[in-house]
């Protein structure tokens, strides 16, 4: 059995690099508060434009409607 100390003292080195590995790649992820909030309105502007024209391409199958009869309760009074 290794001393005591000895696997502490092997882990703190890769921990210490598993950590900075972390950070580098982390580092270009992390916005400002002007690009967040610039971002967040692009977003915001695209999705709207893209849901619209969605609706309306789809608009052939929500928007089929039946014409159904008078409801039974209309028809009997």
């Amino acid at each position: 059995m290794p001393p005591p100390g000895t696997l502490r003292i092997g882990r703190r080195g890769r921990a210490e690099a598993v950590v900075e590995w972390g950070r580098r790649n982390a580092a270009p992820k992390i916005r400002g508060q002007f690009q967040r909030v610039f971002q967040d309105v692009a977003l915001r502007v695209v999705f709207r434009s893209l849901s619209r024209g969605a609706a309306d391409s789809f608009d052939w199958v929500y928007g089929h409607h039946i014409p159904w009869g008078p409801a039974r309760s209309e028809a009997a009074a």
